[in-house]
């Protein structure tokens, strides 16, 4: 049986945002058990440059909504974009770039939270 963990609300509300705004496969990740870095792991591919400015965008408000400050990286025209909220880290890139760097992969043995669940919450 899959015990799911407890979901703060600043990763409630990004997900939120990054479903309102179409980001597409959108995956959580609870790295709490296999990682220092973050306690959950975002990703999310956007479509296009514009798309992944409008998804960081929408990140960094709904978090600040929420009271939480983030950090975000990004270079023009990369296909990825990073926003840290401290416990959580969201890396939003477009399709071609997603595949490449194949952070599924990486961190495979994260518990996948199902995004329909959080979405709900």
């Amino acid at each position: 049986m899959l015990v799911m963990p407890k979901i703060p609300a600043h990763l409630a509300a990004a997900v939120r945002a990054l479903d309102d705004k179409k980001a597409v496969e959108i995956r959580v990740l609870e790295m709490g058990q296999i990682s220092s870095v973050a306690d959950f792991l975002v990703i999310a591919t956007g479509t296009s440059e514009p798309h992944l400015r409008a998804l960081r965008i929408a990140l960094e408000q709904a978090l600040d909504e929420v009271g939480v400050t983030a950090r975000s990286e990004s270079q023009n025209n990369s296909g990825w974009t990073v926003v840290d909220a401290f416990d959580v880290l969201f890396h939003v890139f477009r399709d071609d770039v997603r595949k490449s760097y194949a952070l599924e992969a990486l961190w495979k043995d994260g518990l996948d939270i199902p995004v329909s669940a959080i979405l709900k919450a």
